[in-house]
């Protein structure tokens, strides 16, 4: 029958060739960093520790010699595993470590010194089995320490998980360095911490693979991706792993979005668009401190030293003003040329006739198309004006303003404006895009209500929204997709200018422009509080 002894150390080979088994197993269904030697080192570790049992079996710990065999092959299947556990955690935690057959002879030599205790003499021998120890020693303990310090900076990996993988290789040398003052209380007791030792840190290391699911996500990622990242920038950068999950992001990001997503966040949440989407997007619309601004992604793949995908770096930067520039250019070079050269051609043809002796009218009709030309100079520059200044901002009384337009465009005009809203609604802005917002909205509805036209300013969480309705038609589709397209072709123009003077009053001001025409025609506008910028 088999002895106490006997079966904890059967219990020990057992717990080695199930770490075996974990570790060949994590090899074949993770393809994340460090993988490779991580199934390097369980399987030397598990085969030492199959062996130590396997020898205190046949020798047996009364036998002499037989404690010392069954407690050196132990630490020399953990110093052996050693080497495989620097480079797992290295390459884990994202250190970039190009391992060489050089690099792997440089780590193993020191660890020699485990045969000079057959080959020399007991007392040298002894020194260098130490030394080889206290190498291997420093080893795991440097491997332990950056999966460690890893835990502190990404999300993806917890204390607990750090401490589940650490376990094994850290507390086994401790049991086997003490094994003489342990034999001297109790055999049973050493072999019984020793079989704890194994079979517990062996369990530990199991949980972290298959439940905790340490290889889905590894710290390389962060590490990777956080040496993309410039501090100095002004682009909002995210690294995500490869499941979307920020797990960075810069400094611009807290500073620039008004609801600046947490790492831990999915990129879909924070962004609407994956990283995959990203690569095929234009630009994105984010609302940020000074209104909704548009961006241009970015995407630069994360991969390890064997150019295995971890994630991506997202950068995001701010276009609107450029693209609002070039729209700008775009629209008023086709817009003033083919109103110019319409109005040109009216004053020709009317002049012609005057030319021949004929008024009827001629003359009113040449006075009223230069009068155009001249409000096209006058828009045209008012938009210059607002565009150029888009970044000056003030404190100003948005209820007093509107209440402001509304007096000047009925007494302009003989059209009543109703208004509706707070008494004050103080905001920091654009003044003379917000203007030029006003203005054109309420002009617009004028042109293309029947009698009636409704302004009204209503709160929102970042500012106010301003309402315009009137009881016309509203503006036609084509003309509003003109300005959701955001360009006008040479078959497709002609909405003039007033609608193009919204749509950038309302960019120069940070807002987010709408058109509702399933009852009164409807334009919205929102005015963001741009608190705090200058």
């Amino acid at each position: 029958m088999i002895s106490t002894v006997g079966a904890l150390f059967v219990s020990v080979t057992i717990a080695g060739v199930v770490l075996c088994l974990i570790a060949i197993s994590s090899y074949r269904r993770c393809e994340a960093p460090g993988t490779r030697s991580f199934g390097v080192f369980g399987v030397v570790l598990g085969v030492g520790f199959a062996l130590s049992g396997v020898v205190g079996v046949v020798f047996g710990v009364d036998v002499r010699g037989g404690q010392s065999q069954w407690v050196s092959v132990g630490f020399l299947g953990w110093a052996l595993a050693s080497v495989p556990w620097l480079v797992f955690t290295a390459q884990y935690t994202g250190q970039q470590l190009q391992v060489g057959w050089r690099t792997m002879l440089a780590l193993v030599v020191p660890l020699t010194g485990f045969a000079g205790q057959f080959v020399v003499g007991d007392s040298l021998g002894a020194i260098l089995s130490s030394l080889s120890i206290i190498y291997a020693l420093g080893i795991v303990i440097v491997g332990a320490s950056l999966l460690m310090r890893a835990t502190q900076s990404y999300v993806e990996l917890g204390a607990l998980d750090g401490l589940l993988v650490v376990a094994l290789p850290v507390t086994v040398p401790l049991v086997l360095n003490f094994s003489g003052f342990l034999s001297e209380s109790s055999v049973e007791l050493l072999v019984g911490t020793y079989t704890t030792t194994v079979a517990g840190g062996t369990a530990l290391l199991g949980l972290a693979v298959f439940s905790r699911s340490v290889f889905d996500h590894t710290p390389a990622t962060e590490r990777l991706g956080r040496r993309t990242i410039s501090s100095e920038t002004a682009d909002l950068i995210f690294i995500v792993n490869d499941d979307g999950t920020i797990i960075r992001r810069n400094a611009a990001v807290a500073e620039t979005l008004r609801s600046p997503p947490p790492t831990g966040q999915q990129l879909t949440t924070a962004v609407g668009h994956s990283a995959t989407t990203l690569r095929t997007t234009e630009t994105v619309s984010l609302t940020t401190v000074t209104g909704t601004r548009q961006y241009d992604p970015q995407v630069s793949p994360i991969t390890d030293a064997t150019d295995g995908r971890l994630g991506a770096v997202i950068s995001l930067r701010d276009v609107t003003d450029r693209r609002v520039r070039r729209q700008r250019l775009t629209v008023l070079n086709r817009v003033l040329r083919h109103n110019l050269r319409n109005e040109v051609d009216v004053i020709k043809g009317h002049t012609e006739e005057l030319a021949t002796g004929k008024e009827s009218g001629h003359a009113a009709a040449v006075v009223a198309a230069a009068e155009r030309i001249s409000g096209l100079g006058d828009t045209a520059r008012n938009i210059d004006e607002f565009v150029s200044a888009a970044a000056e901002t003030e404190t100003i009384d948005l209820a007093e303003l509107v209440s402001e337009t509304r007096a000047a465009i009925e007494t302009e005009t003989d059209v009543s404006v109703g208004l509706a809203g707070p008494e004050t609604a103080v905001v920091r802005t654009n003044r003379q895009a917000l203007r030029g917002a006003l203005k054109s909205a309420v002009e617009n509805a004028i042109e293309h209500g029947a009698s009636t036209v409704e302004l009204a300013v209503e709160p929102t969480d970042d500012g106010y929204e301003v309402v315009v309705s009137d009881d016309g038609a509203g503006i036609p589709q084509r003309d509003r997709e003109l300005i959701d397209t955001g360009t006008e072709t040479p078959l497709r123009h002609g909405i003039g200018l007033e609608l193009w003077r919204l749509n950038w009053a309302v960019a120069a001001i940070g807002g987010r422009l709408s058109f509702d025409t399933r009852q009164d025609a409807t334009v919205q506008f929102t005015v963001p509080n741009r608190v705090g910028r200058s």
